[in-house]
Protein backbone atom coordinates (compact mmCIF):
# COMPACT_ATOMS: atom_id res chain seq x y z
CA UNK A 1 0.00 0.00 0.00
CA UNK A 2 0.99 3.61 -0.45
CA UNK A 3 2.22 5.97 1.82
CA UNK A 4 -0.27 9.33 2.66
CA UNK A 5 0.18 12.19 -0.26
CA UNK A 6 2.21 14.84 1.78
CA UNK A 7 1.53 17.02 -0.86
CA UNK A 8 -1.76 17.06 -0.43
CA UNK A 9 -1.72 16.63 3.84
CA UNK A 10 0.95 19.14 4.34
CA UNK A 11 -1.09 22.71 3.06
CA UNK A 12 -3.96 21.32 4.68
CA UNK A 13 -2.06 21.16 8.18
CA UNK A 14 -0.38 24.06 7.72
CA UNK A 15 -4.26 26.10 6.31
CA UNK A 16 -5.99 24.13 9.41
CA UNK A 17 -3.01 25.64 11.72
CA UNK A 18 -2.80 29.24 10.61
CA UNK A 19 -7.02 29.23 9.91
CA UNK A 20 -6.87 28.44 14.24
CA UNK A 21 -5.20 31.67 14.75
CA UNK A 22 -7.02 33.57 11.91
CA UNK A 23 -10.32 32.77 13.35
CA UNK A 24 -9.23 33.34 16.81
CA UNK A 25 -8.25 36.59 15.50
CA UNK A 26 -11.50 37.36 14.13
CA UNK A 27 -13.33 36.07 17.04
CA UNK A 28 -12.08 38.87 19.62
CA UNK A 29 -15.11 40.36 18.40
CA UNK A 30 -17.21 37.91 21.37
CA UNK A 31 -15.09 38.84 23.97
CA UNK A 32 -17.97 40.99 25.23
CA UNK A 33 -19.35 37.79 25.25
CA UNK A 34 -17.47 35.83 27.30
CA UNK A 35 -19.64 32.38 26.74
CA UNK A 36 -20.08 32.88 23.73
CA UNK A 37 -16.90 33.22 22.61
CA UNK A 38 -15.72 30.19 24.37
CA UNK A 39 -18.88 28.27 22.54
CA UNK A 40 -17.99 29.43 19.00
CA UNK A 41 -14.40 28.32 19.72
CA UNK A 42 -14.87 25.19 21.22
CA UNK A 43 -17.07 24.41 18.52
CA UNK A 44 -14.59 24.84 15.95
CA UNK A 45 -11.53 23.55 17.79
CA UNK A 46 -13.61 20.38 18.18
CA UNK A 47 -14.58 19.95 14.67
CA UNK A 48 -10.83 20.49 13.94
CA UNK A 49 -9.84 17.91 16.55
CA UNK A 50 -12.59 15.56 15.19
CA UNK A 51 -11.80 15.96 11.61
CA UNK A 52 -8.21 15.38 12.00
CA UNK A 53 -8.84 12.14 13.56
CA UNK A 54 -10.98 11.11 10.69
CA UNK A 55 -8.50 11.45 8.08
CA UNK A 56 -6.18 9.28 10.07
CA UNK A 57 -9.04 6.84 11.14
CA UNK A 58 -9.94 6.93 7.33
CA UNK A 59 -6.37 5.68 6.10
CA UNK A 60 -5.81 3.32 8.72
CA UNK A 61 -9.29 1.03 8.92
CA UNK A 62 -9.15 -1.53 6.70
CA UNK A 63 -13.01 -1.45 6.62
CA UNK A 64 -12.83 1.51 4.74
CA UNK A 65 -11.86 1.98 1.24
CA UNK A 66 -13.11 2.93 -2.14
CA UNK A 67 -15.07 -0.22 -2.84
CA UNK A 68 -16.97 0.56 0.57
CA UNK A 69 -17.27 3.75 0.01
CA UNK A 70 -18.89 3.75 -3.31
CA UNK A 71 -21.16 0.62 -2.39
CA UNK A 72 -22.66 2.38 0.44
CA UNK A 73 -22.71 5.93 -1.29
CA UNK A 74 -26.78 5.52 -2.03
CA UNK A 75 -27.51 4.74 1.68
CA UNK A 76 -25.50 7.79 3.03
CA UNK A 77 -27.15 9.83 0.00
CA UNK A 78 -30.63 8.65 1.26
CA UNK A 79 -29.31 9.69 4.80
CA UNK A 80 -28.43 13.16 3.79
CA UNK A 81 -30.97 13.83 0.90
CA UNK A 82 -33.60 13.43 4.21
CA UNK A 83 -31.63 15.93 6.61
CA UNK A 84 -31.81 18.59 3.50
CA UNK A 85 -35.34 17.99 3.03
CA UNK A 86 -35.87 18.67 7.11
CA UNK A 87 -34.48 21.74 7.06
CA UNK A 88 -37.67 23.46 5.19
CA UNK A 89 -39.63 22.30 8.62
CA UNK A 90 -40.49 25.96 9.58
CA UNK A 91 -39.51 24.49 13.29
CA UNK A 92 -36.38 23.53 12.59
CA UNK A 93 -34.23 24.78 9.56
CA UNK A 94 -33.07 28.14 10.52
CA UNK A 95 -33.06 31.36 7.88
CA UNK A 96 -30.00 33.62 8.15
CA UNK A 97 -29.18 36.16 5.64
CA UNK A 98 -31.56 34.89 3.21
CA UNK A 99 -30.70 31.33 2.86
CA UNK A 100 -32.52 28.10 4.94
CA UNK A 101 -29.47 25.93 5.60
CA UNK A 102 -29.23 25.12 8.98
CA UNK A 103 -30.94 22.32 11.62
CA UNK A 104 -31.24 23.71 15.29
CA UNK A 105 -30.97 20.65 17.23
CA UNK A 106 -31.10 22.69 20.27
CA UNK A 107 -27.34 22.95 22.20
CA UNK A 108 -26.29 23.32 18.40
CA UNK A 109 -26.82 23.98 14.84
CA UNK A 110 -25.61 21.91 12.00
CA UNK A 111 -25.26 22.38 8.09
CA UNK A 112 -26.99 19.46 6.30
CA UNK A 113 -25.64 21.31 2.49
CA UNK A 114 -21.95 20.52 3.48
CA UNK A 115 -22.94 16.81 4.10
CA UNK A 116 -24.98 16.67 1.22
CA UNK A 117 -22.86 17.99 -0.95
CA UNK A 118 -20.23 15.10 0.24
CA UNK A 119 -22.56 12.55 -0.18
CA UNK A 120 -24.09 13.99 -3.52
CA UNK A 121 -20.71 13.48 -5.17
CA UNK A 122 -20.08 10.00 -3.89
CA UNK A 123 -23.45 9.23 -5.31
CA UNK A 124 -23.20 10.41 -8.97
CA UNK A 125 -19.54 9.14 -9.45
CA UNK A 126 -21.26 5.85 -8.82
CA UNK A 127 -24.05 6.73 -11.13
CA UNK A 128 -21.34 8.42 -13.75
CA UNK A 129 -19.07 4.67 -12.70
CA UNK A 130 -21.98 2.82 -14.02
CA UNK A 131 -22.87 4.76 -17.00
CA UNK A 132 -19.42 5.10 -17.81
CA UNK A 133 -19.85 3.76 -21.68
CA UNK A 134 -23.68 4.82 -22.27
CA UNK A 135 -22.31 8.66 -21.22
CA UNK A 136 -20.70 8.46 -24.58
CA UNK A 137 -24.15 9.69 -26.10
CA UNK A 138 -25.17 13.53 -24.99
CA UNK A 139 -28.68 12.74 -25.55
CA UNK A 140 -28.36 9.94 -23.29
CA UNK A 141 -26.87 11.95 -20.55
CA UNK A 142 -29.48 14.65 -21.11
CA UNK A 143 -32.21 12.12 -20.58
CA UNK A 144 -30.64 10.75 -17.15
CA UNK A 145 -30.13 14.27 -15.84
CA UNK A 146 -32.91 15.94 -16.50
CA UNK A 147 -35.02 15.16 -13.53
CA UNK A 148 -32.42 15.26 -10.75
CA UNK A 149 -31.23 18.80 -12.28
CA UNK A 150 -35.14 19.90 -11.67
CA UNK A 151 -35.19 18.56 -8.33
CA UNK A 152 -32.16 19.87 -7.18
CA UNK A 153 -33.13 23.05 -8.12
CA UNK A 154 -36.20 23.05 -7.22
CA UNK A 155 -35.09 22.49 -3.62
CA UNK A 156 -32.65 25.13 -3.60
CA UNK A 157 -34.90 27.10 -4.96
CA UNK A 158 -36.94 27.34 -1.90
CA UNK A 159 -34.11 27.32 0.53
CA UNK A 160 -32.59 30.06 -1.44
CA UNK A 161 -29.01 28.32 -0.91
CA UNK A 162 -27.65 29.78 -3.81
CA UNK A 163 -23.93 29.37 -2.57
CA UNK A 164 -24.54 25.74 -1.95
CA UNK A 165 -26.29 25.32 -5.60
CA UNK A 166 -23.11 26.82 -7.18
CA UNK A 167 -20.50 24.57 -5.59
CA UNK A 168 -22.49 21.60 -5.89
CA UNK A 169 -23.17 22.03 -9.62
CA UNK A 170 -19.21 23.07 -10.11
CA UNK A 171 -17.86 20.12 -8.92
CA UNK A 172 -20.58 17.88 -10.74
CA UNK A 173 -19.63 19.77 -13.92
CA UNK A 174 -15.46 18.99 -12.87
CA UNK A 175 -16.90 15.15 -12.74
CA UNK A 176 -18.31 15.11 -16.60
CA UNK A 177 -15.46 16.80 -17.62
CA UNK A 178 -13.52 13.14 -16.89
CA UNK A 179 -16.56 11.20 -18.62
CA UNK A 180 -16.65 10.43 -22.20
CA UNK A 181 -19.45 13.05 -22.80
CA UNK A 182 -18.58 15.58 -25.61
CA UNK A 183 -16.86 18.27 -23.33
CA UNK A 184 -17.88 21.42 -26.01
CA UNK A 185 -21.62 20.30 -25.68
CA UNK A 186 -21.34 20.05 -21.98
CA UNK A 187 -19.53 23.53 -21.89
CA UNK A 188 -22.29 25.18 -23.70
CA UNK A 189 -24.31 23.17 -21.23
CA UNK A 190 -22.97 24.94 -18.37
CA UNK A 191 -23.11 28.15 -19.46
CA UNK A 192 -26.75 27.59 -20.60
CA UNK A 193 -27.40 26.48 -16.96
CA UNK A 194 -25.29 29.68 -15.23
CA UNK A 195 -27.52 32.16 -17.18
CA UNK A 196 -30.53 30.14 -16.13
CA UNK A 197 -29.55 29.99 -13.17
CA UNK A 198 -29.08 33.84 -13.00
CA UNK A 199 -32.44 34.39 -14.62
CA UNK A 200 -34.00 32.79 -11.33
CA UNK A 201 -31.68 34.26 -8.98
CA UNK A 202 -32.82 37.89 -10.62
CA UNK A 203 -36.13 37.62 -10.63
CA UNK A 204 -37.76 35.57 -7.95
CA UNK A 205 -34.82 35.51 -5.05
CA UNK A 206 -34.81 39.23 -3.66
CA UNK A 207 -31.21 38.92 -1.63
CA UNK A 208 -29.58 37.39 -4.48
CA UNK A 209 -31.28 39.73 -6.70
CA UNK A 210 -30.05 42.79 -5.13
CA UNK A 211 -26.31 41.07 -4.61
CA UNK A 212 -26.02 40.92 -8.31
CA UNK A 213 -27.56 44.22 -9.00
CA UNK A 214 -24.87 45.99 -6.72
CA UNK A 215 -22.17 43.41 -8.37
CA UNK A 216 -23.08 45.19 -12.06
CA UNK A 217 -23.42 48.55 -11.03
CA UNK A 218 -20.87 48.96 -8.12
CA UNK A 219 -21.27 52.54 -8.26
CA UNK A 220 -25.05 52.82 -8.00
CA UNK A 221 -24.83 50.85 -4.89
CA UNK A 222 -26.48 51.41 -1.24
CA UNK A 223 -23.44 51.41 0.76
CA UNK A 224 -25.76 51.61 3.67
CA UNK A 225 -28.02 49.08 2.16
CA UNK A 226 -27.51 45.73 0.08
CA UNK A 227 -23.90 46.81 -0.26
CA UNK A 228 -22.95 47.55 2.87
CA UNK A 229 -21.35 44.52 3.73
CA UNK A 230 -19.23 44.53 0.26
CA UNK A 231 -18.13 47.86 0.51
CA UNK A 232 -16.68 47.41 4.00
CA UNK A 233 -14.92 44.37 3.19
CA UNK A 234 -13.32 45.97 0.16
CA UNK A 235 -12.61 48.71 2.49
CA UNK A 236 -10.92 46.38 5.11
CA UNK A 237 -8.78 44.46 2.71
CA UNK A 238 -7.65 47.84 1.29
CA UNK A 239 -6.80 49.08 4.81
CA UNK A 240 -4.48 46.07 5.34
CA UNK A 241 -1.67 47.78 2.59
CA UNK A 242 1.49 45.53 2.19
CA UNK A 243 2.08 44.02 5.41
CA UNK A 244 -1.04 44.72 7.23
CA UNK A 245 -1.66 46.44 10.80
CA UNK A 246 -0.30 43.28 12.69
CA UNK A 247 -1.92 40.14 14.04
CA UNK A 248 -5.21 40.76 16.42
CA UNK A 249 -5.05 44.22 15.59
CA UNK A 250 -7.94 45.10 13.02
CA UNK A 251 -9.80 47.81 12.97
CA UNK A 252 -12.42 47.10 11.46
CA UNK A 253 -13.87 43.96 13.28
CA UNK A 254 -13.55 46.36 16.82
CA UNK A 255 -15.74 49.03 14.74
CA UNK A 256 -18.28 46.36 13.92
CA UNK A 257 -18.45 47.49 10.32
CA UNK A 258 -17.79 43.71 9.41
CA UNK A 259 -21.27 41.80 9.16
CA UNK A 260 -20.41 37.81 9.23
CA UNK A 261 -16.74 38.64 10.50
CA UNK A 262 -15.66 34.62 11.88
CA UNK A 263 -17.70 33.43 8.70
CA UNK A 264 -18.13 35.08 4.68
CA UNK A 265 -16.07 38.09 5.65
CA UNK A 266 -13.26 36.40 7.79
CA UNK A 267 -10.65 36.70 4.75
CA UNK A 268 -11.45 40.56 5.12
CA UNK A 269 -10.13 40.66 8.40
CA UNK A 270 -7.20 39.00 7.45
CA UNK A 271 -6.16 40.86 5.02
CA UNK A 272 -6.30 43.92 7.34
CA UNK A 273 -4.03 42.03 9.44
CA UNK A 274 -1.79 40.43 7.51
CA UNK A 275 -1.63 42.70 4.71
CA UNK A 276 -1.17 41.92 0.59
CA UNK A 277 1.78 39.91 1.65
CA UNK A 278 -0.01 37.73 4.17
CA UNK A 279 -2.98 37.29 1.67
CA UNK A 280 -0.59 36.30 -1.04
CA UNK A 281 0.38 33.56 0.99
CA UNK A 282 -3.01 32.42 1.80
CA UNK A 283 -3.98 32.29 -2.20
CA UNK A 284 -0.45 30.17 -3.02
CA UNK A 285 -1.01 27.69 -0.14
CA UNK A 286 -4.69 27.20 -1.69
CA UNK A 287 -3.14 26.94 -5.23
CA UNK A 288 -0.31 24.47 -3.81
CA UNK A 289 -3.11 22.23 -2.40
CA UNK A 290 -4.66 22.95 -5.91
CA UNK A 291 -2.35 21.56 -7.82
CA UNK A 292 -1.30 18.89 -5.42
CA UNK A 293 -4.78 17.22 -5.71
CA UNK A 294 -5.38 17.95 -9.64
CA UNK A 295 -1.78 16.59 -10.53
CA UNK A 296 -2.59 13.34 -9.31
CA UNK A 297 -5.81 12.81 -10.61
CA UNK A 298 -4.36 11.65 -14.68
CA UNK A 299 -2.57 8.99 -12.69
CA UNK A 300 -6.00 7.54 -11.31
CA UNK A 301 -6.97 4.22 -13.38
CA UNK A 302 -10.29 3.69 -11.48
CA UNK A 303 -12.94 5.85 -12.56
CA UNK A 304 -14.89 6.03 -9.69
CA UNK A 305 -12.36 7.34 -7.72
CA UNK A 306 -10.75 9.38 -9.94
CA UNK A 307 -14.51 10.88 -10.48
CA UNK A 308 -14.21 11.65 -6.42
CA UNK A 309 -11.09 13.17 -6.35
CA UNK A 310 -12.28 15.93 -8.66
CA UNK A 311 -15.18 16.09 -7.44
CA UNK A 312 -14.57 16.48 -4.18
CA UNK A 313 -11.31 18.52 -4.80
CA UNK A 314 -14.00 21.38 -6.38
CA UNK A 315 -16.02 20.79 -3.41
CA UNK A 316 -12.99 22.09 -1.31
CA UNK A 317 -10.94 24.68 -3.72
CA UNK A 318 -13.87 26.47 -5.12
CA UNK A 319 -15.18 27.58 -2.08
CA UNK A 320 -11.81 29.45 -1.19
CA UNK A 321 -11.30 31.01 -3.92
CA UNK A 322 -15.02 32.50 -4.80
CA UNK A 323 -14.75 33.43 -0.72
CA UNK A 324 -11.55 35.74 -1.63
CA UNK A 325 -12.85 36.59 -5.07
CA UNK A 326 -16.30 37.94 -3.05
CA UNK A 327 -14.43 39.75 -0.21
CA UNK A 328 -12.63 42.21 -3.06
CA UNK A 329 -16.32 42.19 -5.15
CA UNK A 330 -14.77 40.46 -7.84
CA UNK A 331 -17.96 38.24 -7.91
CA UNK A 332 -21.31 38.70 -5.78
CA UNK A 333 -21.48 37.95 -2.63
CA UNK A 334 -22.71 34.14 -1.68
CA UNK A 335 -22.20 33.44 1.90
CA UNK A 336 -19.83 30.55 0.80
CA UNK A 337 -17.14 29.94 3.45
CA UNK A 338 -13.26 30.30 3.32
CA UNK A 339 -12.42 26.06 3.49
CA UNK A 340 -10.86 25.15 6.35
CA UNK A 341 -10.89 28.58 8.28
CA UNK A 342 -14.61 30.07 8.07
CA UNK A 343 -16.67 29.54 11.19
CA UNK A 344 -18.87 26.70 11.27
CA UNK A 345 -18.04 23.22 12.29
CA UNK A 346 -19.90 21.18 9.96
CA UNK A 347 -18.37 22.70 7.12
CA UNK A 348 -14.56 22.15 8.39
CA UNK A 349 -15.51 18.86 9.75
CA UNK A 350 -16.91 17.75 6.35
CA UNK A 351 -13.87 20.01 4.63
CA UNK A 352 -11.21 17.22 6.66
CA UNK A 353 -12.98 14.03 5.84
CA UNK A 354 -13.17 14.92 2.27
CA UNK A 355 -9.65 15.40 2.23
CA UNK A 356 -9.16 11.84 4.13
CA UNK A 357 -11.42 10.69 0.99
CA UNK A 358 -8.77 11.90 -1.40
CA UNK A 359 -5.80 10.91 0.38
CA UNK A 360 -7.25 6.98 0.73
CA UNK A 361 -8.24 7.33 -3.17
CA UNK A 362 -4.67 8.41 -4.24
CA UNK A 363 -3.24 6.03 -1.84
CA UNK A 364 -5.25 3.31 -3.70
CA UNK A 365 -4.73 4.18 -7.49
Amino acid sequence: MNKIDKKILLPVIILVIFGIFIFLSASLIYLKSPNLFTKIFFIQMTAIAIGSFLIYFIQKNKYINYMSIKNNSIYFFGITLILQLIVLVPVIGVTRNGSTRWLDIGFITIQPSEIFRLATILFVANILFFLSKELKSFSFFLKVSILPVIFIGVFYFFTKDLGSLIILLSSIFGMLLFTKINRIKLIILAIGGVLFISFIAWNFIPHAHDRMKDFINPEQADIAGSFYQNYNMMKTVGSGQLIGVGYGESLQKFNGVIPEAISDSIFSIFAEEWGFLGSSILILLYLFFTYAIFSKVKYIKNKYQKYVVVGLGINLIFPAFYNIAASISLVPLSGIPLTFISKGGTSILISLISVGIILLFIKEK
